[in-house]
């Protein structure tokens, strides 16, 4: 498996505000009649994955050829520890036999 860690671009939201578009934040929207907001979504989401994790405006993705552009290169041994201390996954993770990530129950 190949490992690469991707940055996520927020679009962010879309909203009846003259001369702002995207809006940075929403906070003091109540996203009913007149105010309504809307999110435009993520970019740099990887698309020839065989698997990825998320948090927080990052992925981790494995791919079994050719990652896709890009990303920043992981190795293999860093995985889990990687996917511990910034994506959330319990302690005791580790790569199982094909290469992909496994949480401890």
């Amino acid at each position: 498996m190949i490992y690469t860690q991707y940055t996520l671009t927020d679009l962010g939201y879309r909203a009846p505000v003259a001369g702002i578009d995207p809006l940075p934040e929403i906070w003091g929207l109540s996203n009913r009649d007149e105010e309504r907001f809307e999110h435009k979504g993520f970019q740099g989401y990887p698309e020839t994955h065989v698997w990825m994790a998320e948090r927080e405006g990052r992925v981790l993705a494995a791919f079994e050829a050719e990652p896709d552009a890009g990303g920043v290169p992981v190795p293999a041994e860093d995985v889990a520890g990687l996917l511990m201390a910034d994506y959330g996954w319990p302690a005791g993770t580790a790569l199982g036999a094909d290469g992909l990530p496994v949480a401890v129950e």
